[in-house]
């Protein structure tokens, strides 16, 4: 075996202290760990502080970043995500912090408005065993989105023409049954002739109104001129609710006897009838007092003196032309006509 020249032996002794003093050097670097990066500190870098609907999942998802010692990113750390307020969930409960030591996780609220909702990001400590909470997440839970809606107030029946007593509402809640604030409502009449006053004072057969604090709007309701139903429709996002009254006839004005004559052969019979109207030509039901004013010529045989109705039997006692005369009185005024009877 030939002996290693000298120079080529001092080479290689050279370039292996050369190594061994690279690496104690690289050792000692501030900047370069020898064992596994322990995290120290996780900042929260996004998603605190949002607001969002009951049951629904944030906006944006909640980010944190893992940092060692010296402020350095720490790949490779799980960390936890627990919601400990408010009753809501995260997607998946867990994450591994990328390169840049990054984190992030889906939180959806709880189902209750105004309920404090509080999330925390944990993770346990590589070196000690630590149980540590990094961060703790908080998000305000509100009104959200319409999914239910009930009208309230509508009497069963009202007179025409005249304005609800008491402004009528609806009622509305999100799917959780949480009162939805600032929600708009529309209301329309889809039968009958009525009309909405809004706040403004502005009248129509369409309105919105704007639910408050406690999900509830207000509008005022007129019912139609003319006597039946009338159907209204709130509507709220992509919920709506329907409810009706009745309109009744208001108060009479006019009287009016039908047939306006009749013709009958003595001793014969025949009957008339008597309707009230009011403003707006909406029949309505009067009991009138009839009475004959050419007795000789023509009865009422009922209804009889002491009662009154909206039917007259009246009997042909000669020949000739009779009057009968059917009368109502309201408490302020007195409405009558007068139909003839030709007896032949």
């Amino acid at each position: 075996m030939n002996p290693m020249p000298l120079q080529l032996f001092r080479a290689r002794t050279a370039g292996v202290l050369l190594a061994a003093v690279f690496a104690a050097s690289c050792a000692d670097s501030p900047s370069q760990t020898a064992g596994p990066r322990i995290t120290a500190k996780l900042e929260i870098v996004a998603g605190n502080g949002q607001t969002g609907a009951p049951g629904e999942e944030l906006a944006n998802p909640v980010t944190v970043r893992a940092l060692d010692s010296i402020g350095q990113p720490v790949p490779g750390q799980i960390i936890n995500f627990r919601v400990v307020q408010g009753g809501g969930s995260v997607f998946a409960g867990a994450n591994v912090t990328d390169a840049n030591g990054m984190a992030l996780e889906y939180w959806t609220l709880g189902p209750r408005a105004g309920d404090a909702q509080t999330l925390e990001a944990r993770a346990v400590d590589n070196a000690t065993g630590a149980k540590i909470v990094f961060g703790t997440f908080t998000a305000t839970s509100v009104g959200s989105t319409p999914g239910w809606i009930q009208i309230g107030s509508l009497p069963e029946m009202g007179a025409v023409g005249q304005t609800v007593a008491n402004p009528i509402d609806a009622i509305v809640r999100d799917a959780f049954q949480n009162a939805v604030a600032n929600a708009q409502v529309t209301w329309t009449v889809f039968q009958g002739n009525g009309r909405f006053t809004n706040a403004a004072g502005v009248h129509g057969s369409t309105a919105v109104s704007t639910t408050n604090a406690q999900g509830v709007a207000t509008i005022k309701f007129t019912p139609g001129t003319t006597a039946g139903i009338n159907a209204i429709r709130a509507t709220a996002g992509s919920v709506q609710d329907a409810d009706s009254m009745v309109g009744l006839a208001g108060v009479p004005v006019r009287f009016t006897i039908s047939p306006s004559s009749l013709t009958l052969p003595v001793n014969g019979t025949g009957k008339f009838t008597g309707f009230g109207y009011d403003r707006w030509n909406n029949q309505t039901v009067q009991r009138p007092t009839w009475r004959s004013l050419d007795a000789g010529i023509v009865t009422v045989l009922s209804p009889t003196s002491t009662r009154a109705d909206s039917v007259a039997t009246v009997r042909g006692n000669a020949v000739g032309t009779g009057r009968v005369v059917g009368q109502f009185n309201t408490g302020s005024k007195v409405y009558a006509d007068t139909a003839e009877v030709t007896v032949q």
